[in-house]
């Protein structure tokens, strides 16, 4: 059965349909929600969540855009709430990292931020933000997809309806236009 035709299904209440809709997106909504949380539990927690917020909005969704694209940022956006409720409480904020062949476990004392250190990085987001708009639409319409999504390159090609080569060769050019441009604002910066 074609996506539109889960997506019509869904959207009058066939809950079969919506779960193959989700069964044929999962890898990427997983992806996008382990490069958020890296708790596999915290993962599988927020995923379920995003599914069943999916399935309250099915009817909202646009169908302007593909449902991969549409179910990856509701799972983006959930698991990005989960981890601001994480980080308000310091201990549940820990680090892990192989060391000698052992796995160990880095828990901060004090996991907020100073103020200095929260300006510098909103001052941050803000200046690759600021990058972002001043890189062409042709190649910004990859690099969200690919690095702000986390669409794998082969499904943004697909959704842009370009080549895979065209795809890497747009992200490419995306990437090295905003390192240049901030490599030239950072090198006027004093530390």
């Amino acid at each position: 059965m074609t996506e539109q035709a889960l997506i019509a299904f869904a959207k009058a209440g066939d809950g079969e349909a919506f779960a193959e809709l989700i069964q044929r997106t999962r890898p990427y909504a997983m992806r996008a929600a382990r490069s958020i949380l890296r708790d596999s539990d915290e993962v599988q927690d927020q995923l379920q969540s995003a599914y069943l917020n999916a399935w309250r909005q099915i009817a909202n969704f646009r169908e302007d855009s593909k449902f991969s694209t549409w179910i990856t940022t509701v799972v983006v956006n959930q698991c990005l709430m989960r981890l601001r409720k994480l980080k308000r409480s310091p201990a549940a904020i820990s680090f892990e990292f192989e060391q000698n062949g052992e796995t160990r476990t880095l828990e901060p004392s004090d996991a907020q931020p100073t103020a200095e250190e929260s300006m510098a990085r909103e001052e941050l987001i803000q200046i690759v933000r600021h990058e972002m708009q001043r890189v062409p639409p042709l190649f910004r319409s990859v690099l969200t997809l690919v690095d702000l999504n986390s669409t794998p390159v082969h499904e943004a090609a697909k959704q842009l309806g370009i080549s895979v080569a065209a795809a890497k060769s747009r992200l490419m050019r995306a990437r090295t236009a905003i390192r240049a441009r901030l490599e030239n604002r950072l090198a006027g910066v004093t530390l």
